[in-house]
């Protein structure tokens, strides 16, 4: 399995010298927490390939971000994708990469937060978790984890308004 981490609000630390919540470069310490502190990481899914790309907010992902993100994918050998990402632009990310007909054997499940791992862990653990569990079980497909839902991306909104994802709207 490849976790591919680009940044965003699951993996914000508070900075104590600007009172700001930074995105670290390069910081797999949120997953790398989830992962050695579950069963299903000492166990079942110990077999996994963890790269951090991009590290910024999902708002600032450009057409660029997203290729990498693409590439990144594209040169892995890997069918089962984890992609940490940010929920306010997952749906393009995930649109972006289903125009490529190169990644249809690909499972590839993004999980977001929407409060940052170091505030409240509860919401990124479960968003990940999900995703870890249904990841092996799931058809070569896009899909979204989140608010503990997982489904197509096409099928899934984020109701920016109510602050929760809703599933199933475009059926």
């Amino acid at each position: 399995m490849l976790i591919i981490n680009t940044g965003c609000t699951f993996n914000k630390v508070y900075n104590k010298l600007s009172g700001n919540l930074d995105i670290p470069i390069n910081n797999n310490d949120a997953i790398l927490h989830i992962l050695s502190n579950s069963s299903c990481g000492n166990n079942f899914f110990s077999n996994y390939n963890l790269t951090s790309i991009i590290s910024k907010d999902s708002l600032e992902f450009t057409q660029s971000d997203r290729q990498l993100l693409l590439d990144t994918i594209l040169n892995s050998n890997e069918t089962d994708i984890i992609i940490v990402h940010g929920t306010d632009t997952m749906y393009k990310s995930a649109l972006f990469l289903s125009k490529d007909k190169n990644i249809l054997d690909k499972k590839i499940i993004f999980v977001g937060s929407m409060k940052p791992f170091c505030i409240d862990n509860i919401e990124a653990t479960f968003n990940f978790a999900m995703a870890l569990g249904y990841i092996k079980n799931m058809d070569n497909n896009i899909a979204v984890s989140m608010n503990g839902h997982i489904g197509s991306f096409k099928n899934v909104l984020k109701n920016k308004i109510e602050g929760f994802f809703e599933f199933n709207l475009l059926d």
